[in-house]
């Protein structure tokens, strides 16, 4: 088992590199994994944006110009240690702003 916590979420304007000019939602995270062996760095999470009538799933997507990004890459395909604890961001495109 692991333990998530959210620390921070904010949007971030669309990146160069995007296809489209929607902002995305940048979440900041940390994972402590509490298992007797390695976990695989956490990359993977079910977002949902509320409207009006519906939840919506995001996709990934954005963040890959921004300082969120160099700051958190580093452990983003790394293994975590039992009792290890270390953070990383993953973005979600926004479907509606």
């Amino acid at each position: 088992n692991y333990d998530i916590e959210i620390l921070e979420a904010k949007t971030v304007k669309a990146s160069k590199y995007d296809d489209d000019h929607k902002p995305s939602i940048a979440i900041i995270y940390s994972v402590k994994n509490k298992k007797d062996k390695e976990i695989a760095f956490i990359q993977a999470f079910d977002v949902y944006q509320d409207s009006k009538d519906i939840k919506r799933k995001l996709e990934f997507g954005g963040g890959l110009d921004t300082d969120l990004k160099d700051k958190y890459e580093e452990n983003m395909d790394n293994k975590i240690n039992k009792g290890g604890k270390v953070k990383g961001v993953q973005f979600f495109k926004l479907k509606d702003t």
